[in-house]
């Protein structure tokens, strides 16, 4: 589950928050566009989901599919 989908990073970062990464990325986020931004210890580590990965985005209260291409 993610939080939100957004493209650019809010000033703080709870541990634990989750979020999809949506094009066009911007500012500390630039180069992350489709990836899951996971915050631990007020920094946060981008993941490109695999082919198929399903996620929630709870704020928009939708299931969401990564598929390439």
């Amino acid at each position: 589950m993610v939080l939100a989908s957004v493209n650019a990073p809010s000033l703080s970062f709870p541990n634990g928050d989750c979020y999809r990464v949506t094009a066009p990325a911007e500012g500390a986020w630039r180069l992350h566009a489709d990836r899951v931004a996971i915050c631990l210890a007020g920094a946060c580590h981008f993941v490109a989901p695999t082919e198929g990965a399903r996620l929630f985005d709870r704020t928009a209260e939708q299931r969401l599919c990564f598929h390439s291409g």
